[in-house]
């Protein structure tokens, strides 16, 4: 089941892995699945532009799964509510898609169908050309841009190339919603400049420009002024953002704030197809829409950009299903399923759900005793569940829904019940006693206010439910719900696998090259977990996981010692500076000053006339020298890795000839060189790694075996992690 997360990067390229996504919550504590920052049950994910600022105009959300729309709201504009006599907009605009999962024995079990939900999307009147946030801008006439190495920001000692992009180009300033600009200084005069991606190409490019498709550069946004050039209408026009293009079908074009059901009907009532409006996975859904609230007596005005993301089924999930979202390679799915049905929503003593779940996600003492939740206060048990989020994402819940019952009936009613008991008990810790307290104004007050915010929240709980709307649907009161990344997430290669093959050193670097690993292990199909661990053993010995460039910077006796001799280094002679089989490069006696730590002199030299590179004065030596995880050297090598890398990633065309210090001065395509490296010059296929021995390998790798013993703790150490024997 092909699936993704549901907002890409800032730069618009994908999350590759879980850990990578689940940065993004570090920082937050409400809209979590099953316990948000309340005090009850809630059952999707929020993403907020507090986590993921670019949400606001410049991403859209993507449905995560392919599958069918069956139901959407749209309103054309923001809704308002009152909060003491300040407006307040929101949005009650949602999605719902069906997704069915085939089972694999159809004569034994049936196809399960389950939804994915989508609320909170922007209306039509903050999207394109009516967007609160402009991103994109079309080139009216050729203009300059910059690149800098590593992806840095404007500096001289890192500038890369000055290409211009011709008349048409589309670029999309990526800090819009920040309006970042960074000074650099063009000739005689400092300018503003704002980094953008290129999303298209006017006419006439040549291979150096159409390069830059989908690419990093800064343009020069003002000189005056941050934004002058940028709004100026002979230079720049706006480009509008699209609706997503299911909005554009002729069944969704109802936008007057009801609920739709696509389900096309005959004249007698039967339905013709309930799989009208198909979208993939990766398609734009909409945009996080405009929240504003308050959470206190003064009606302090807050906001952000917000969507919440829900997964759930009317059915209980059935093995097969679990197992295909589970952990790869896993004889069992890992997920546990809880029935909440008789839950009130409510974190308070007459609900056991809460208990159950913090039972559920705690593991026995010694001594095979549990922890006894009965006996904590609501408040205790909140602050505990808390440190058990991670936990949740295991857990598939039987429970009502949130988005059945209007406010007279819904859960909310337990919920703030719950929330005006601790609002009092901490009231009342500042008073002498109770009956002070019961006596008080202050009380009185507090408490009126209280009800003024419950009574806001009341009115947009009314604009929000949906699903009796959707009575076609069949959708129940009570569903069963998932933690809605479950199904996107697993990871082929986790940090602990990587870290493992490092031998636990340098974690911030293992972390920051598992996005890399992962993306080309899919790209080049490298699933078979005994390859997985033979491939970071051996990139873990050769680099650490660190990208890196041959240094050639050596004394006279170094580089004779690696380059001097015939058949290699075993054949110098250490005690009387000599070859005993004959020099190779007899310049590096006679001519020793010229390249002792000369890197680019020895490169050139030493590396002249072979690997496909020129002779010494045609500077191929060094522009070709060693670069990557497992390095590659020569000419030739990055002739073949530009044609495997651009062979296996049609969206991504690079030519490492004109740019071979991107081997090193980017992870991506590092990591990418290391899989080149392996599947095409040494040819170490599948078939042979699957079955061979940590010896076999690095030999293949190597040409010998240096380094043996701690390749093999590597080994055996990622198989440890993998649950494998290093045996097998």
């Amino acid at each position: 089941m092909d699936a993704v997360f549901p907002i890409t990067q800032r730069n618009g390229e994908v999350f590759h892995t879980l850990s990578d996504f689940k940065q993004l919550f570090e920082s937050v504590k409400n809209g979590r699945y099953i316990l948000s920052q309340g005090n009850g049950w809630h059952s999707g994910v929020h993403l907020t532009t507090k986590m993921v600022p670019w949400g606001k105009g410049i991403r859209p959300i993507q449905a995560m799964l392919s599958g069918n729309i069956v139901a959407y709201r749209i309103n054309p504009e923001y809704l308002k509510s009152t909060y003491q006599e300040q407006e307040l907009s929101f949005s009650n605009n949602f999605v719902l898609v069906e997704h069915i999962a085939k089972s694999p024995k159809p004569d034994e079990e049936a196809d399960f169908y389950f939804y994915s939900l989508y609320m909170h999307l922007a209306p039509p009147s903050d999207i394109g050309a009516n967007a609160s946030i402009t991103t994109r801008y079309r080139l009216l006439k050729a203009r300059n841009v910059r690149t800098f190495k590593f992806d840095a920001e404007p500096e001289r000692s890192k500038k890369n190339k000055t290409i211009t992009l011709p008349t048409g180009s589309v670029l999309e300033y990526l800090y819009a919603d920040e309006n970042q600009t960074k000074p650099y200084a063009i000739g005689s005069k400092t300018y503003h400049n704002i980094k953008c991606r290129v999303i298209s190409l006017g006419s006439n490019t040549d291979k150096e420009v159409n390069s830059l498709k989908g690419k990093m550069v800064w343009f020069a946004s003002g000189l005056n002024s941050p934004f002058d050039i940028l709004n100026n209408p002979e230079v720049v026009s706006k480009e509008p953002m699209n609706e997503p293009e299911w909005m554009s079908h002729p069944l969704t074009q109802i936008r007057d704030g009801s609920v739709q059901v696509i389900k096309v009907a005959n004249t007698d009532g039967t339905p013709i197809s309930e799989t009208i409006i198909p979208i993939k996975a990766g398609d734009d859904i909409g945009y996080m829409g405009l929240h504003e609230y308050s959470q206190d007596t003064h009606a302090t005005k807050k906001e952000d950009n917000r969507v919440h993301i829900e997964i759930f089924s009317i059915d209980q999930p059935p093995e097969f299903f679990l197992k295909s979202i589970g952990a790869k390679n896993a004889t069992m799915s890992g997920f546990t399923l809880i029935d909440g049905s008789s839950s009130s929503g409510a974190l308070d003593e007459s609900n056991t759900f809460f208990q159950e779940i913090a039972s559920e996600v705690t593991e026995e003492n010694k001594d095979g005793t549990k922890v006894d939740f009965s006996t904590y206060t609501p408040k205790n048990l909140k602050v505990y569940l808390n440190t058990k989020q991670e936990k949740f994402e295991k857990l598939i819940v039987k429970h009502p829904s949130e988005w059945y019952d209007q406010s007279d009936t819904h859960m909310f009613n337990a919920v703030i019940e719950t929330g005006r008991k601790l609002l009092e008990d901490k009231l009342i810790m500042r008073f002498m006693s109770k009956e002070e307290y019961d006596k008080s104004d202050y009380k009185k007050l507090i408490l009126e206010a209280h009800d003024k915010l419950v009574d806001h929240e009341k009115e947009r709980i009314d604009k929000l439910a949906w699903i009796q709307e959707a009575s076609e649907l069949e959708i129940p009161k009570t569903l069963w719900h998932f933690w809605p990344f479950s199904l996107s997430t697993s990871e082929l290669i986790t940090f602990e696998m990587i870290f493992a093959a490092n031998l636990k050193m340098n974690e911030k670097q293992c972390r920051a090259i598992q996005p890399y690993i992962n993306k080309y292990a899919i790209n080049y199909n490298m699933t078979n977990p005994k390859v997985i661990a033979h491939f970071l053993s051996q990139v873990g010995h050769e680099s650490h996981f660190v990208a890196a460039t041959e240094s050639l910077s050596y004394s006279k006796k170094r580089m004779r010692e690696y380059f001097g001799c015939k058949y290699g280094k075993d054949n110098y002679n250490r005690e009387n500076d000599s070859c005993n089989l004959g020099q190779l490069r007899p310049k590096l006696w006679t001519h020793e000053d010229d390249y002792a730590r000369n890197s680019k002199k020895l490169a050139n030299y030493v590396y002249a006339d072979r690997m496909g590179n020129g002779n010494e004065n045609s500077g191929d030596g060094y522009k070709f020298r060693g670069r990557g995880l497992i390095q590659i050297t020569g000419r030739d090598k990055y002739t073949a890795f530009t044609a495997y890398h651009n062979s296996k990633n049609i969206d991504d065309q690079q030519d490492f000839l004109i740019n071979p210090e991107l081997v090193a001065d980017s992870l991506d395509y590092a990591t990418s060189s290391a899989f080149y490296f392996w599947y095409k010059f040494k040819k170490i296929n599948d078939e042979f790694s699957s079955s061979a021995s940590v010896i076999d390998i690095t030999k293949k790798v190597n040409g010998g075996t240096n380094g043996l013993k701690d390749r093999e703790k590597r080994y055996k150490m990622v198989t440890k992690q993998m649950g494998m024997s290093s045996n097998e």
